[in-house]
């Protein structure tokens, strides 16, 4: 069970820096507009 659940942990942890390596690639590609931006902040703080 504890090995299912550190898996679990793992995965979860891959995901999210996965997002946040994609979200630094569209910064860095995409002239943002504000709208977009302040999208992108509500994205980060509701991930962390």
């Amino acid at each position: 069970m504890e090995k299912f659940e550190g898996e679990r942990k793992n995965k979860k942890k891959k995901w999210l820096n996965f997002l946040k390596f994609h979200v630094l690639l569209i910064h860095q590609s995409t002239k943002h507009s504000h709208k977009q931006l302040h999208t992108c902040k509500n994205l980060k703080t509701h991930l962390l």
